[in-house]
């Protein structure tokens, strides 16, 4: 058995563990189509140019890459030398926490 989930509207609405054969022959009242993935759940968002699933974006101004991952603005990376830090949406950059 694999894992398969349903897409529509490019949204994850249903996932199943299935043989391909099972999901041939299903019949569904909600429309969708069925995509054997191992690296997708209910919820996430599908993106059929990319052919990637990714989650929602953390903050408004992070940039989604081509793997499927959300990153901060450019020039706006996490700094190696800060240990504890927080994305700070409104100042749009990494601060210090208090600890």
């Amino acid at each position: 058995m694999a894992k398969y989930v349903k897409i529509n509207n490019n949204k994850v609405i249903d996932a199943i563990e299935a043989t391909s054969d099972s999901i041939k022959n299903r019949v569904d009242a909600i429309p969708g189509t069925w995509v054997q993935t191992d690296k997708a759940g209910i919820g996430m968002n599908y993106d059929p140019i990319k052919d990637i699933f990714y989650g929602s974006s953390p903050y408004p101004s992070w940039v989604l890459d081509d793997k499927g991952y959300w990153n901060p603005p450019e020039g706006k990376e996490k700094p190696d030398n800060l240990d504890s830090t927080y994305w700070d949406e409104g100042a749009k950059g990494w601060q210090k926490s208090d600890d």
